[in-house]
């Protein structure tokens, strides 16, 4: 596996392929960087998911924190900043269909502790092993540990 640039790469289903994906606009006061997982608040703008297990979230692939998309990012000596997700207030975010691969940022737990075949769940933001009559958003593929100077540990995921 090589090094990951984002907290949550996704491999399959976006940005062909057919993940349901949205600009979706975030609540006041949120920041949103890759690899959050999100929820849709009473008043329809999307906000870190609560600590109740759920299914009914999606993965933030671009958020207002992340480089290039809101925040000042430098290619050689220049700063730019693209198309703002901090000053349109809008995230991209993927409701289902779509593999992605997460490092330790996106995970609720310690990479080594998921194995293949197991149900997820999300909490508090971040993905976890789904326990007993949890809602299930997917499940796990496959398990890197491996960490070096070329590889970050990871969890590859079908979220459905």
């Amino acid at each position: 596996m090589p090094l990951m640039e984002w907290n949550a790469e996704v491999i399959r289903g976006w940005p062909n392929d057919g993940a349901k994906d949205r600009y979706e606009t975030i609540a006041a006061s949120t920041t949103l960087a890759n690899g959050n997982w999100v929820i849709v608040n009473s008043s329809g703008f999307v906000t870190l998911s609560s600590s109740t297990s759920t299914r009914a979230a999606g993965l933030v692939v671009r958020g207002n924190q992340d480089p290039g998309y809101g925040v000042p990012a430098t290619f050689g000596t220049a700063t730019v900043v693209q198309e703002s997700g901090a000053n349109i207030n809008k995230a991209v975010v993927l409701w289902g269909n779509f593999v992605v691969r997460m490092q330790a940022a996106c995970l609720a737990a310690a990479v080594g502790t998921y194995t293949p075949n197991t149900n997820l769940t999300v909490v508090s933001g971040k993905i976890a092993t789904a326990v007993g009559t949890d809602p299930v958003i997917g499940s796990v593929l496959q398990v890197n540990t491996l960490s070096s100077a070329t590889a970050t540990p990871n969890v590859v995921a079908v979220i459905y």
